[in-house]
């Protein structure tokens, strides 16, 4: 799961990783995230690993024509699914290039027509998870 907004968004996306965590109880889930968002889920229910947005190597796929080192590739390869919260074609064209399994993203800006939390679900609508994005209600802050 990828995501890389300030301290609010990663507020507002952490009932989407939940409803991932419910989805498949059991999987393997790692964020990859600015400082905020790992701040948030690190330890927590949301995510089994953390991984920084700032990582080296990782800037190369929001770049046009990225040399992506086969760490890079085999990284993105070793997912079953990712699923981007951010909006950049290069960055999912990359993504898509390292031959990942299946990747589920953003395909259009919210026009603030709904909530961002609400918005981050909506994304995960092709995965047959919907819902409200309830920030709040049946979240887990606790460590």
């Amino acid at each position: 799961m990828i995501h890389s907004g300030a301290l609010g968004d990663s507020i507002l996306v952490l009932p989407a990783i939940k409803a991932l965590r419910e989805q498949w109880p059991s999987s393997n889930i790692e964020v990859i995230g600015s400082p905020p968002l790992i701040q948030l889920v690190l330890g927590r229910y949301y995510a089994d690993r953390v991984t920084s947005i700032d990582k080296a190597g990782f800037s190369n796929f929001f770049a046009r024509s990225p040399i992506l080192s086969k760490n890079c590739v085999d990284y993105f390869t070793s997912f079953e699914l990712v699923v981007c919260f951010i909006k950049d074609k290069c960055l999912i064209q990359n993504i898509k290039s390292t031959g990942v399994n299946r990747i589920v993203y953003a395909t259009s800006e919210n026009t603030g027509k709904f909530h961002m939390a609400d918005y981050f679900m909506k994304i995960l609508k092709p995965l047959g998870i919907s819902g409200k994005g309830k920030v709040f209600q049946g979240c887990y802050f606790t460590r």
